[in-house]
């Protein structure tokens, strides 16, 4: 039986005690408190955040996500692993948040980057993932859809999924008309239909209009 410090026991960290999907020897080291960094649905899937050690891990890959049943868990992502829809050797460097497990079964991952390619514009994105692999949902530096040409993303908060898995998140934005981030550098946008759709921004005081 391997040793998992600092959790309680319960039958999901009994089954995970071997870590599945990162190479023999490779073991569960701490699981970020599970209780606040963990997601369950409806069909009894979990999606959770964990370190991990053993042979070929060190601290550029030694976090990631994993989802499934009890018996049956499937490594999502990796830091250092390839950050598909970006530049050659851009990878993962952090995982910010709880992964978000959405109805339909998918995972949801809000992550870092480092790369030669990777600045403080471009370093920040949300992913989906499912059994197929991850694909890139937006990252910084993009165009922000439904506003004017030039307004890009600079940041993102925590992404949340609806009833249909679908992708919804609050974006800072910054670029033409565009003040700060208090004022209105900052909405609402999700992925419906596989398009993403602009929703809300946040408008100055008195200021009424819906859209940019």
């Amino acid at each position: 039986m391997v040793r998992v410090p600092r959790v309680h026991r319960n039958p999901l960290h009994e089954e995970a005690s071997r870590q599945r999907g990162a190479g023999n020897g490779v073991v569960f080291t701490s699981f970020k408190n599970i209780y606040s960094l963990a997601t369950l649905n409806e069909s009894g899937q979990s999606a959770f955040l964990a370190e991990i050690t053993g042979p070929g891990i060190d601290t550029t890959n030694n976090t990631g996500v994993w989802t499934g049943y009890t018996g049956a868990l499937t490594k999502m992502v990796q830091t250092s692993a390839p950050a598909p829809g970006t530049e050659t050797d851009t990878v993962f460097a952090t995982i910010l948040s709880t992964p978000v497990l959405t109805p339909t079964g998918q995972t949801i991952i809000d992550a870092l980057l480092a790369g030669p390619s990777i600045n403080d514009t471009n370093d920040h994105g949300i992913w989906k993932a499912d059994i197929n692999g991850l694909t890139k949902v937006i990252r910084t530096g993009e165009p922000a859809p439904g506003l004017p040409a030039g307004v890009v993303f600079n940041t993102f908060g925590r992404p949340r999924s609806n009833a249909s898995g679908d992708v919804a998140f609050l974006g800072g934005i910054e670029g033409p008309g565009v003040t700060d981030v208090l004022s209105d550098g900052n909405g609402f946008w999700s992925q419906g239909g596989g398009q993403l759709q602009f929703f809300a921004r946040r408008r100055p005081a008195g200021d009424h209009r819906r859209t940019a």
